[in-house]
This record gives structure tokens, C-alpha cells and sequence, in this order.
């Protein structure tokens, strides 16, 4: 029976990979359930308010589908040879069906998580690839299922036989198996920091814009906080926040049965 996704986060100490993964529901100190929204099939038959999924959760339509995430211990530069926590780094890695590497986009941690001021965080975009990378050339490719390494033959449309490989064509081959088995999404993490917006510029000239997510590790936690304690009405990765005001505003004469937000709360 197949197993249910893994997704590893990843990212050097202190980039908010912790504060990320207590941002979703937690299962243990290095794992936790995320939601991913999609629209749900009750939706076309206007059967939402019937749906009661066994798996999951539908809110007005939208399903949210539970995925395990996995916080790979930090790496720093250097961990494919063992540095820092680098072979618990590789043992963790193994079990992801896919990475998303939060960075510290404020640039106030250098490479190795150390306090800072001014540093470019697009380098840990490079570097932690670059790791990644040498530990499969060095270590992985030789225990990779033969489906994964068609499939990276395939994207390359390489028909030269093994023995023949140039170190250029072994490099491409081992970039191609990352891409296929390591999919990545790259969360800039912190974005509320006012030196986040110059680097997420330049990061966005420099990545596919479709790998990038913005993120808030520490907003989404205290937005679930508020939620808990009855100050908004908050879907877990919804993009709408309602406030008792908010609620009252567009017809609910209770509010939803809200608590009042003090001044502390609203500035």
C-alpha cells in the first residue's frame, strides 16, 4: 500500500524552518500535518453544506487534503562531507517525496544561522542546492529506483551508455535526478523584516517565480493563536482574516460570537 507524501523542510539553522512547521498542526518536535487547498467536488453539485469528508476537511467548497511535513535537521555548508548536522541531514532527506527550502529573506543569518546584518540570502538558494546535489552524485544515485533514473534519462533524452559518460554528462544526469526526485518550492520566510523586500527582488529576477512562495512563519502562528482564542475567524491557510468588526460589517449582529480585539491587538 503507498504511503502519503512527505515534504521535507529544509533550510540552514535559524532560517524559521521550526517556526514554520509549529505554524501547522504538530505531530512531534520535527513533524506535522499542512493542508493543501484545493476545490472539492461537492462544490459542483452545491452539496457543501452535506460535506463531511473522511479524510480532510471541506470549508464552503474547498477542501483542504492533510500532507505530512518533516523538518530536516539544519544543514550548513559543507554537510554532504559531514559537517555540522550533515548525516542526520542525509538520513532525513531520503524519506521527502519533496523539499521546500525556507529561507531567511531579511538576510539577518549568514550561511550558517549566525545573527547578522546584510547578508544575501539568495546564496542559500545556491549553496543548499549545491549540497544536495553533491550528496546524490556522491552517495544516492547508486541506491535510486530504476523508474526515477528512466525518468531522469527521459528528460534528458540521453541514449550514451554508462560507461561512456563524460563528467559534464554525469553532472547534467545528476541535476536531472534532483529535479525528478526532490521537486522544490523555495518559502522566503520572514517577509515581514524590513530588509526582506531588496532581496526578495533580487531572488525573484533569479528563480522561476513559480517556485517562490512569500511567508510569515511567525504571523501565521500568531494569527492561529488569535484563532484559538476567539479574537478572528481564521481558516488555516485561508487568505481572508474576519475580525468580530469585520463579521458584524456584513450582517452577523454577533460577530460571530468573537471576542473584542483591544487596541494592543489592532496596531
Amino acid at each position: 500500500m503507498p504511503r502519503d507524501p512527505l515534504i521535507g523542510l529544509v533550510g540552514k539553522p535559524s532560517s524559521g524552518k521550526s517556526t514554520t512547521l509549529n505554524s501547522f498542526t504538530t505531530i512531534d518536535p520535527q513533524r506535522a500535518i499542512g493542508y493543501l487547498q484545493i476545490a472539492c467536488a461537492c462544490a459542483r453539485y452545491n452539496l457543501s453544506d452535506r460535506c463531511k469528508p473522511n479524510y480532510g476537511a471541506c470549508y464552503g467548497g474547498t477542501r483542504s487534503v492533510p500532507i505530512e511535513l518533516l523538518d530536516v535537521a539544519g544543514l550548513v555548508p559543507g554537510a554532504h562531507e559531514g559537517k555540522g548536522l550533515g548525516n542526520k541531514f542525509l538520513d532525513d532527506l531520503r524519506h521527502a517525496d519533496a523539499l521546500v527550502h525556507v529561507v531567511d529573506v531579511s538576510g539577518t543569518t549568514d550561511a550558517e544561522g549566525k545573527v547578522t546584518r546584510g547578508y544575501d540570502p539568495s546564496q542559500d538558494i545556491v549553496w543548499l542546492r549545491s549540497e544536495i546535489v553533491q550528496w546524490i552524485q556522491g552517495n544516492l544515485i547508486q541506491k535510486c529506483t530504476a523508474s526515477v533514473v528512466a525518468r531522469c534519462l527521459d528528460r534528458l533524452a540521453l541514449k550514451e551508455p554508462l560507461e561512456k559518460w563524460s563528467d559534464e554528462t554525469i553532472e547534467a544526469v545528476v541535476n536531472a535526478f534532483t529535479d525528478e526526485k526532490f521537486p522544490t518550492v523555495i518559502a522566503l520566510n520572514k517577509i515581514d523584516h524590513p530588509d526582506a523586500d531588496k532581496n526578495i527582488s533580487k531572488i525573484a529576477k533569479q528563480q522561476d517565480p513559480k517556485t517562490l512562495v512569500l511567508t510569515s512563519a511567525v504571523s501565521e502562528v500568531f494569527l492561529r493563536k488569535l484563532a484559538k482564542q476567539g479574537f478572528i475567524k481564521y481558516v488555516e491557510g485561508s487568505e481572508f482574516v474576519d475580525t468580530r468588526q469585520d463579521l458584524i460589517d456584513m450582517g452577523d449582529s454577533d460577530g460571530g460570537n468573537l471576542k473584542e480585539m483591544d487596541e494592543k491587538l489592532t496596531t
